[in-house]
């Protein structure tokens, strides 16, 4: 389901992109980042051995857990091929979930982790305020599965809501829009209601956790408490004038943060 593309040189680094995104949504990023890692960019893939190794499933009939362990058997399949052993995870939104998800299950390939815009359960709970209420969450799948492209395109709109380079977010978001089929996508998209918290909690590795202030779909102040009581031992960072994308709209202050969190 995800392909890692190698570039640059230095210290290794997972990049995972978001939900409707490719991991074209970093290139602005890339120059920095390939002259201090090694980078393994992250791109969603139409052509999946974790899939084609279950064909006798239908995409529907597939477990949050048993997709996400189909990911990590492939993310680390490519990493030994690769010949890394370790790496920094960076993941953005669902790309978050996923390295944290990884972090969880195979604390030995993961030096720390640093997420954007991630919400380690983003549909609503009985004691989880801090997200997409259900009904929300339930009514956004259905109208991607009648309405891909429409529902994909009111998705852009909502990562850009209120921030002043509006037109620059759209425009990186259009461009980097994955292109697998809408089955695939679904069962990416229902990743989102698998419950990350305990994950965060349990975590010895060194962990940061970044946020756009006008983060329109994920509440960004009342987060960043909530996490650091699920880990006190972890790092939040918000960014001012930034949304979803506060890699973009904050990009040399998260790049300084990057490199300096990654040098400790």
């Amino acid at each position: 389901m995800i392909n890692l593309e190698q570039s640059g040189s230095g210290r290794d680094l997972v990049l995972l992109p978001g939900w409707g995104s490719d991991g074209s949504i970093f290139s602005s990023l890339m120059p920095t980042l390939e002259s201090h890692f090694r980078v393994h960019l992250g791109r969603w893939q139409n052509a999946s051995n974790a899939f084609d190794s279950k064909e006798h499933h239908s995409y529907d009939s597939l477990s949050n857990d048993e997709l996400l362990e189909d990911i990590r058997e492939g993310l680390i399949h490519q990493l030994d091929h690769q010949g890394v052993k370790q790496a920094i995870w960076v993941g953005w939104s669902l790309g978050g979930l996923i390295a944290t998800d990884m972090a969880q299950h195979h604390p030995e390939n993961v030096i720390s982790l640093m997420t954007l815009a991630f919400n380690p359960c983003f549909v609503q709970q009985d004691n989880w305020s801090c997200a997409m209420p259900e009904d929300q969450f339930t009514g956004f799948q259905q109208a991607f599965t009648h309405q891909p492209m429409e529902t994909l395109n009111r998705f852009i709109a909502l990562q850009v809501l209120g921030a002043m380079d509006r037109r620059v977010l759209q425009k990186s978001l259009s461009k980097s829009q994955f292109t697998i089929d809408v089955l695939r996508q679904a069962a990416l998209l229902n990743l989102l209601q698998k419950d990350l918290r305990p994950a965060i909690s349990q975590l010895s590795i060194k962990q940061m956790h970044c946020y756009g202030e006008l983060d329109a779909l994920v509440p960004s102040a009342k987060l960043m408490s909530s996490m650091k009581q699920l880990n006190p031992q972890a790092r939040t960072q918000s960014y001012a004038l930034a949304t979803h994308l506060p890699f973009i709209s904050a990009q040399e202050a998260w790049l300084k943060d990057l490199l300096e969190w990654c040098a400790v």
